[in-house]
């Protein structure tokens, strides 16, 4: 049999492989590893006529169904994800090591993706509304969407900047929100808006170390929250 003859034999077997495998995701690369490493090489056709072969079978595996199918869905979360993007229109932050070090440390400590003592849902709730308090657009567009990821209900999130409206929230988040707000509004505190209140009110439902994790929650957004406007780092239209 001549080589272009065990070739398409070859075509064809791999074809009927892949066709009971319903083309399973493995079945290329199983096909590459067959041909790279043949088991007898003194049994096996020219690698020149596999690779012929492998060529025919990339441009089928290329224009099948299924393919094309997770091509357009890889699209259409481009399109999703890429026509809106985050430029800096001010400053660069990382240009300063000593400034970036510093944000870094507390995003790996009480960032969205830290392991904290307390509630996850209630964290993130604190996040976003720093993030809406200081007007910072890169985190309100972070911090949205990972409080869907974290599973807070959608009434909380798109209700928060009147929270104080709602009855959504245990008398330990509404502690908690009133916490972070007069911690971020530092300047507003006065005789007759003391913090110690807040702190009191903070202190009956959480334990010091939790209340802690509160402060640093809230710190770290702040510093993140003014990085971040500092930078001019502005959702804008994908080029």
């Amino acid at each position: 049999m001549t080589h272009e003859a065990e070739a398409a034999v070859s075509l064809s077997r791999v074809e009927n492989d892949i066709s009971r495998r319903y083309w399973s995701d493995n079945a290329l690369t199983q096909i590459l590893i067959a041909f790279a490493e043949p088991p007898d090489a003194a049994n096996v056709f020219p690698r020149s006529a596999g690779t012929a072969v492998l060529s025919q079978m990339t441009e089928r595996l290329d224009a099948s169904p299924r393919n094309a199918d997770r091509e357009m869905m890889s699209t259409e979360r481009t399109e999703m994800t890429d026509n809106i993007q985050i430029a800096n229109r001010r400053l660069d932050a990382s240009r300063n090591e000593a400034l970036i070090s510093m944000a870094r440390m507390g995003a790996d400590a009480f960032g969205y993706k830290a392991e904290l003592r307390i509630d996850r849902g209630l964290a993130q709730l604190l996040r976003l509304r720093v993030s809406q308090l200081n007007n910072c657009t890169y985190c309100l567009n972070l911090h949205y969407e990972a409080a869907r990821e974290a599973g807070i209900p959608r009434v909380k999130i798109d209700t928060l900047t009147a929270w104080w409206e709602t009855e959504l929230h245990s008398e330990a988040e509404q502690a908690a929100l009133r916490y972070t707000e007069a911690l971020t509004r530092a300047a507003d505190t006065d005789r007759d808006a003391a913090f110690q209140r807040l702190h009191d009110a903070l202190a009956a439902h959480f334990s010091p170390e939790e209340m802690l994790e509160i402060v640093g929650v809230v710190v770290n957004m702040n510093v993140w929250t003014r990085i971040k406007l500092a930078e001019g780092a502005m959702p804008g239209p994908a080029d």
